[in-house]
């Protein structure tokens, strides 16, 4: 992406704190700016034996 000259990444996703977050941190390691959509990521809660999708 550095040959195309792209500095920052805009993210989304469907698992917020394990997929998300792991390209959040590799990104910003690398040295690119973050721009979260926070509309467009989520998280899945486990209660008990329901599963609930948390926005």
């Amino acid at each position: 992406m550095r040959k195309l000259n792209v500095d920052s990444i805009m993210t989304c996703g469907a698992d917020t704190s394990i997929c998300v977050e792991a390209s959040i941190r590799d990104a910003f390691n690398l040295g690119y700016e973050i721009v979260r959509i926070s509309d467009r990521l989520h998280q899945w809660i486990h209660v008990n034996t329901n599963v609930l999708w948390m926005m």
